[in-house]
This record gives C-alpha cells, structure tokens and sequence, in this order.
C-alpha cells in the first residue's frame, strides 16, 4: 500500500515538474517577446499610436476631456495610464517605449500576484504554473499585455486590490483593498463590475470591513473622478461612462454570450476548465479549517467576478480579445485554488495543465515586427513629410507628428462618438468633419483602405493618388491588421 501510494506521489511529482517547466517556458517566450518589441519605433496594434496622442497631451497640459472635435476625441479610458506613460516622457524616454514599459511592469505585477494568491492555499508548485497557465494565452488574448495600452496596469491593480480583498481581516486591511481599487478604477472603469460578484459575499460575511472598502473607494476614486469631472465641464463622465453606456446600448447583443463561453472560454481552455470543474467536485483531501475556507470562497468569487467583466465587455460589437485578459486570469487563480484542493498523489490537476500547456502553443516570431515592417515604416514617414502641411493622417496620427506635421482625432475614437451617440455630442462631431471635407481643408489625406464612417464623403472630395510603400509590410502584429494605404489628394 505504501509502495503504491509512494509510486503515484512520484507520478504526480513527474508531471507537475513537465507542467512546471512548460510554464516556465512561457514566461520566458512572453518577455523575450516583449524585450524584442520593446523597441520597435511604430505601432504593435492600430490604436497605440491614439493612446501615445493621449499621453503628450498630458505633457501639454491641454484637456484630455473635452468635447469631442476633429482636433481631438478621447478614448473612453479614465486618465490613470497615461499620467503614468508621461512620466516616461518627461525624462525623456521615447513615447512608446514608455507605455510599453509600464506594461510590461505592470503585466509582471499580475503574474506575481496570481503567484501569491494561489501559493497561499495551493503552495509554490501550483502556484507558479497557474501564473504560468495565464502568460500562456498571451497569445489568446491577442498579445495584449506588453502593448501601450491600459489593460495590463489595469490587470495588475486589480489583482493588487483582489489579494488585499482575499485576505482582508480588519477594517485596515479593507480600506487598503478599497484604495487600489480605487486606483483600478482610475485605469479602467470595469472594475466596478469586476468586483460585483463578492460584494454581496463581503456584505453579508464582513459587513464593517465591506463598509471600510466601499468608503475608501468612494472617497478616493470617486473624489478624483468627482474633480476631473467638474475640472472637464462633465465631458469626463461622459467619456468614460456615458459613451460607453450608450456603445453598449446600440452594438450588444445576447448572442456574443455564447461565442464568449464557447469560443473564447471553453474551447480554448477546455483542459484547464475540465480540471478546475473536477477538482471543485471532488472532496478535499485533508480537512479546511473555516479561515481558509473563507478565503478560497472570496478567491472564487472575485475571479468569477473577473470572467464576469470579461464577457459584459465582450456584449459590445467593438470588443477586442484584449477585453478576455481578466477572465483568462480568473481561471488561473480557480485552477490554482482547484488543485490545491486534491491530494499530492492526484494526477488530474497536474495532468490538465501540461494538456492546456500544449493546447496554448503559438508561434512567437509572428508576433514581432521584421527590419521590412521598420523600413516601411520609415518610408510611410517619409511620404507624409513631403506632403503639405495640415494633411489628416486619420488613424495613425503618431505617423504625422513623426514627419513633423500635426496630428488630428483618431478616427476609431471618433467613430465612437458618431455611432454611440450620434444624436448627441455625434450630430456636431458629424456636421464639424464633414464641413471640414467639403471645404478641402486637408492638403492631402492618408487613408487606411478599411471603410470608415466618412468614406463616402472622402471619395466625392478626395482622389486617390498613389499607393504607399511595401503593402505586404508594416501591418501590426496585434490587433487589428490595418496600416496607412495611400494618399489621396483635392478633386
């Protein structure tokens, strides 16, 4: 019998160390990924130059949140990430290595904290390959955690606020919870929703720490959003809560649900899932005594409430898979808290995360810009500084500004606008652009060949004059894959 049971703790040893060093590989692969792209002087995804346009205008002092115009249109972000990125900028670090810098920081905070999370019920092992299980769908959600964008800062204060939540025992440590919440709040606003599932568990469990949380919340992140509401004249809030209310409202749709729990959730990750399930119905090996069994309890919930703010974002037409980050580390920390739950001898867990390891494969040199995508891009610069000044770059604004000449309104941010709120803030956006067109106050246009909402309006006023270098080239390796086309100038 102790023979038996001593050959299936090594069996389980063997494959949790195969687990182990296929995580390890991961991670490994995510950061040479990111080191090489660190660099690369363009965008990695189309509207990474929009957010660079974000951050200086934070160096100049100008509104983030005003009323949307042809000059400028904001993204539907609170401002947290960018002050952040400008500080990179400030001391003078090229724009997009410092956005990607606070990524790539703030994406190895997130590792490091499911790493704590789980190691505190389930132990080390378990532990670094659940973080190693969420850097293996790098890939899955669209190499998304290295770009400069505000999703992985997000990610990572969100963890940050879940691990205090998670072991929160005194009004102390709640009101520590609710401060990083409140600075996740400041990054992006679904952590309002991904804090929805445990609140009704904290409120009923621990009502005065709960009281604590919220109040810290309130007063901090509502403070700050309470100023720069009043300092934008509303247009803070309507960016950041209005519009997206009202995209949601006119391009969700009950049926992206299904392709979210199929297509983004349970086909991809069914092994892990398939474990995770297991293991929950399975009875403990060893007994729990109530601390811990509370805590697994506000781990399961807050990770449901992640999957939860994965697919609410994901109703939306606009969704990329970049809105499935939260919900792929949810199901990390519950196949952590999972397998912690079985015995040492137990093949399954381990079994399900070497399967999910190989399932998760991609190849990471499609996921780096070539020396041909950099020297079309020089080209592409090159072309736009021998057009005339005041030339509308549309939606690669950062592309002018590289050639010298001016940046307008990204036209995704824009479109936004027109098709959320079109009766709105819309109807003057629409009348501003479209005069703008008529009246030939463009020198010359550089158009992506995607439709976009003034389309018709470019080709009664614009023709096309030549086509920009290397076509084949210079196409984000995230995201997206569209880049600037061809110039068009004045019928």
């Amino acid at each position: 019998m102790l023979s038996a049971l001593r050959d299936a703790s090594v069996r389980a040893a063997a494959v949790w160390l195969a687990a182990t060093v296929m995580a390890a590989a991961y991670l490994l692969m995510y950061l040479c990924v990111a080191i090489l792209r660190l660099r690369y002087p363009f965008e990695l995804e189309w509207l990474e130059g929009a957010t660079l346009d974000h951050v200086r205008r934070v160096l100049t002092d100008a509104p983030l949140y005003a009323r949307p115009s042809l000059e400028f249109t904001a993204f539907t972000y609170p401002p947290l990430y960018y002050y952040l990125a400008a500080l990179g900028l400030r001391f003078g670090v090229n724009g997009f290595i410092a956005m990607r810098a606070v990524s790539i920081a703030a994406s190895g905070g997130a590792f490091v904290l499911i790493y704590l999370l789980v190691r505190a019920e389930s132990g080390r092992r378990i532990a670094f390959v659940s973080a190693g299980l969420f850097v293996a769908t790098y890939s899955l959600s669209g190499a998304w955690l290295d770009l400069g964008r505000v999703d992985s800062l997000y990610l990572c204060l969100a963890l940050a606020a879940g691990a205090v939540l998670v072991r929160a025992s005194s009004p102390l440590h709640f009101a520590a919870a609710g401060l990083l919440t409140a600075l996740a709040l400041l990054t992006k606003q679904t952590i309002l929703v991904a804090l929805i599932v445990i609140s009704p568990y904290l409120l009923v469990r621990h009502l005065r720490g709960f009281v604590y949380c919220v109040a810290a919340v309130v007063v901090a992140g509502g403070g700050v959003e309470l100023y720069l509401d009043k300092r934008s004249d509303g247009w803070f809030w309507y960016y950041v809560y209005e519009l997206p209310r009202l995209r949601l409202a006119v391009s969700s749709s009950a049926a992206r649900l299904k392709t979210f729990a199929w297509n983004d959730l349970l086909r991809p990750l069914a092994a892990i899932l398939s474990g995770t399930l297991t293991a929950f119905s399975t009875p403990r090996s060893n007994p729990i005594e109530v601390a811990a069994h509370d805590r697994h309890v506000r781990i399961a919930l807050f990770a449901a409430g992640l999957i939860l703010s994965s697919a609410l974002a994901r109703l939306e037409g606009g969704a990329w898979t970049n809105a499935l980050i939260p919900a792929y580390a949810g199901v990390a920390l519950l196949f952590g808290v999972a397998a912690g739950r079985l015995s040492n001898e137990a093949l399954l867990a381990p079994v399900a995360a070497v399967v999910q390891l190989a399932a998760l494969a991609y190849d990471p040199r499609a996921l780096v810009p070539t020396s041909r995508d950099a020297a079309a891009g020089r080209a592409i610069v090159e072309r736009i500084r021998q057009l005339p000044d005041g030339v509308l770059v549309l939606d690669h604004g950062y592309l002018a500004e590289m050639a010298g000449k001016r940046s307008f309104a990204h036209g995704w941010a824009m479109t936004d606008v027109l098709w959320a709120d079109h009766a709105g803030a819309g109807r003057t956006l629409d009348a501003e652009v479209r005069g703008a067109i008529a009246a030939h106050r463009f020198p010359a246009l550089v158009l992506d060949a995607t439709p976009h909402w003034f389309e018709r309006d470019f080709a009664a006023h614009y023709l096309r004059a030549d086509t920009l270098p290397d076509p084949n080239a210079f196409l984000p390796v995230s995201g997206s894959r569209r880049r600037p086309e061809a110039v068009y100038l004045p019928r």
